[in-house]
């Protein structure tokens, strides 16, 4: 978790490569809880998200997405482990669909994205009412 604070740190810093090069170490470890792992690649998807939107460039937002991802399928909370990087993970995939579907030029497929972003968002209102993710 301290090495997570400290990639977070370095992204808020303006250290991108630093807190990449942090995040991907933290993913490599053996033995680590599903909430750091969760965290790191919802880091990495922060990362990459930032610069996919910036440039309206799909192809990265669906890599970060796939990062994003993992936090809630590959590493969801195990019983008694927080649940704040699922949470995180949740709201940030639906934001990403979300911007995927302002790219996206066929009507169905931008209602494809539209539903699947309703969709994270409203598991993350069932499963977390009070999330501080819903606030942003």
């Amino acid at each position: 978790m301290a090495k997570l604070g400290l990639a977070r740190c370095e992204h808020a810093e303006g250290r991108t490569a630093e807190a990449q090069a942090t995040y991907r170490a933290l993913i490599e470890l053996e033995n680590v809880g599903n909430e750091v792992l969760a965290g790191a690649w919802n880091g990495l998807g922060d990362i990459l998200s930032q610069d996919a939107a910036k440039a309206k460039n799909a192809e990265k937002l669906t890599e970060a997405l796939f990062m994003y991802l993992r936090g809630v399928v590959e590493f969801g909370p195990a019983p008694g482990e927080g649940t704040s990087a699922y949470e995180r993970a949740l709201a940030s995939s639906g934001r990403v669909f979300q911007q995927l579907s302002d790219l996206e030029t066929d009507d169905a497929r931008k209602k494809q994205h539209q539903q699947r972003s309703k969709q994270r968002l409203d598991q993350l209102r069932k499963e977390f009412p009070n999330s501080i993710y819903l606030k942003t």
